[in-house]
Parts: C-alpha cells; structure tokens; sequence
C-alpha cells in the first residue's frame, strides 16, 4: 500500500533527527555540517566544540541526538574521541557490512560503528539502466544482508526524489522487509572488533572511513 503523502512527511522527519541523514553531497548542507566537524578538530582532544554543534542540532531537530554520522563519511581520531567523551550510544560514520567497535590505527574506540551497506542514490545515478523507476528494485537487489542501512540525503530522496524513496519502501515492504532505527538494531546486534580504515568507494570521488577486517 502506498504511504500517505503527510504521514511520510512525518516519518521522514523522524529520520532526519534520528538515523542517518548525510548531506555530503549538496553544497549548503555539506558547508554547514563539515563546519561541525571542523569545530570538533581539537587539538587539546576536547569534546566541548562538538558538544555544541549536537545542541544545535537539538534546537533544530527538537529531539535530543544520541549519535552523529560524519558528514561524507570523513573521519579522524579527534572525531572518534570526541564521540567517545560524548557518551554517544552509536556512530554512523563509515561504510562497510555489519555493526562494529571501532579499531583505527591502532587505537581502540567505545562508540559503536552502525556503518551505511547500500550504495546511495547519487552514486548509482548514470549505471547503465538506473533511473528513477529502476532504484527501488537495484536497491532491494542489494539488501543482501541480514540486515542493510541505506543513507538518504534530506536535499534528495527528502525532496526531488522523494517518490523514489516512498516507492522503495513500498517495494521493500511487499517483499517482507522490516523497518528499524539504528538503535533499535544496535540493542542485539553482535559487535566484533573490526579495523576502521580509509579508502575508496567506486561511484564516490576522494576518500573515505571504511569498515576492515574483523580483529576477534
């Protein structure tokens, strides 16, 4: 059945404030999240910058955050500690294949990874047979694991897009498929040690945190 048009609205609301939303792409967005982790590049390993950019997203979302997802997936040791000083309850900074406690670069991290497993949206535009009515299905042709995270971008899927999303939904949901908040998923999920390292994502210019090999 398809979704009313107010309730999705509604819902996709809920995700802004509470799952994944990376705007990595779209250049206002970006700027503007970039800046909160440029804020977060303490050199003392303070949280206090990034503590304030997560009460401003309080005041916008109205709901408190217990998570962050670096935007573009740009991560650094100074992120990982200031998530860890935070107390945050999880992280979505990287891509890879399954939850897991952060190992980078030696150094052990406390805040669970909840890492995207699906390509995005931006990044399958121009494949040979992907436009807005073939998404949905090369989206659920990719959901090969127990579980899968798909990150949308408010600008997107939220907006222009946003019938290829609602239509994916429905799609998934006549296949069987169950919808979660990361944290719901994060409350049983097994969580080895894995490496965090950086690297290259086909469909995706430069660089970025991707899940490595399990450490246990």
């Amino acid at each position: 059945s398809h979704m009313p048009k107010s309730r999705f609205r509604e819902q996709r609301k809920f995700i802004e404030g509470n799952i994944m939303i990376q705007t990595a792409e779209y250049k206002q967005r970006r700027e503007k999240l970039s800046k909160y982790v440029e804020m977060g590049v303490d050199p003392f390993g303070k949280a206090y910058k990034v503590s304030h950019s997560i009460k401003e997203i309080r005041e916008i979302c109205g709901k408190k955050s217990n998570s962050i997802a670096a935007p573009g997936w740009q991560v650094s040791h100074v992120v990982l500690s200031s998530e860890q000083q935070l107390g945050l309850s999880y992280a979505s900074d990287v891509r890879g294949y399954c939850p897991f406690m952060p190992v980078f670069e030696g150094v052990e991290y406390s805040v669970p990874q909840i890492p995207t497993t699906m390509a995005t949206m931006d990044e399958i535009y121009g494949l040979p047979g992907i436009n807005d009515e073939t998404v949905p299905s090369y989206w659920l042709r990719e959901m090969k694991n127990d579980w899968n995270v798909l990150t949308v971008h408010a600008e997107m899927e939220g907006m222009s897009k946003l019938n290829v999303l609602e239509n994916f939904i429905d799609l998934a949901r006549q296949n069987g498929t169950e919808f979660f908040t990361l944290e719901d998923y994060k409350k049983n999920a097994p969580l080895p040690k894995c490496k965090l390292e950086i690297g290259t994502l086909l469909g995706r210019a430069g660089t970025l945190a991707k899940q490595g090999a399990v450490l246990n």
